[in-house]
């Protein structure tokens, strides 16, 4: 049966379900008219969190990738302000469009990578108030951005260090075809031949990706997969690699209703894509909302086999 879910909704979607965070003009370079706005890309903000990813656009709501950008985070209550750290934009690199199918697939919101800032002082919960400043290309000066972030007592995503909660989903041993639970146009297969409590029963580390290359606009979906997928080869033998559709498929193809699945629901998602690394032990290593860059995921790898 085809998806009849209305195109304008996956707009919506651009960059993981983003909240636009108004900016406002800086004492800087005042202006009724933002050069910039922050988007938040961490739908999950917590107490003790390591990374934190946001993008930058310009005045036409296109993707700012060649900016100098720091933040300046400020507690709640008048906490001390903690000094400004500058972002890294990390870019992927990937060739052609996430999906063939032109129909999902819009340039105008086309995504090549994140802002990404490591290691944030996150230490209590609340409204934490940010200034962000960021200086262009043709800039001459940095101009200010206002945004405020509400930071979460304790992540609702399993957190790292704690055993991870056993799901048995579907995989290729339950289906006809790989259509049946996933999206993507070309399927790696050894993505779907364990689930995660078989992995979890066995004893093997593994990595559970939650993407969904079909409903894709940009690059922010289709992408994260690819990339897990380059480390197949390199890693397949020492660790198990796991996909897994964030949205309930059958739902979309019954009714054309997008919600989330059972296992993205159970692992407390509030967005999508994710990726989860864990141990032999079932303890959860690292986990990366969003875009991760290729180096950034095989570090994770590397450390959740004891190879770094």
């Amino acid at each position: 049966m085809p998806f009849h879910v209305h195109p304008n909704y996956f707009l919506y979607l651009f960059l993981l379900f983003l909240v636009l965070v108004l900016p406002f003009s800086s004492a800087c370079r005042p202006s009724t008219d933002p050069e910039f706005k922050f988007i938040l890309v961490s739908q999950e903000v917590a107490v003790e969190q390591g990374r934190f990813t946001f993008a930058i656009l310009d005045r036409s709501d296109h993707p700012v990738d060649d900016a100098r950008v720091s933040i300046e985070f400020l507690p709640p209550n008048d906490g001390p302000i903690h000094p400004a750290i500058d972002a890294v934009y990390r870019r992927i690199a990937l060739d052609g469009p996430p999906v063939p199918d032109s129909e999902w697939f819009d340039p105008q919101v086309d995504v090549r990578g994140i802002y990404a800032v490591d290691n944030v002082p996150f230490d209590v919960p609340g409204e934490w108030q940010l200034r962000v400043s960021v200086q262009g290309r043709s800039q001459d000066s940095p101009v200010e951005v206002r945004a405020a972030v509400q930071v979460l007592p304790e992540s609702r995503t399993p957190r790292i260090g704690e055993k991870v909660t056993a799901i048995h989903h579907r995989t290729a041993s339950d289906v006809e075809d790989l259509s049946e639970i996933s999206t993507s146009p070309t399927p790696y297969p050894e993505m779907y031949r364990t689930s995660i409590s078989e992995a979890l029963a066995e004893g093997k580390p593994f990595l559970v990706v939650f993407a969904t290359p079909a409903f894709c606009q940009s690059r922010i979906c289709g992408p994260v997969v690819e990339t897990v997928a380059r480390l197949l080869s390199i890693y397949a033998e020492a660790m198990e690699f796991i996909h897994i559709e964030p949205f309930d498929l059958d739902a979309i193809r019954e009714g054309g209703e997008l919600k989330p699945s059972r296992e993205a629901l159970a692992w407390g998602l509030p967005s999508e894509p994710w990726i989860f690394l864990i141990d032999a032990s079932g303890l959860l290593q690292a986990k990366f909302e969003g875009i991760v860059t290729l180096a950034e995921l095989e570090e994770a790898v590397k450390k959740t086999l004891g190879q770094g």
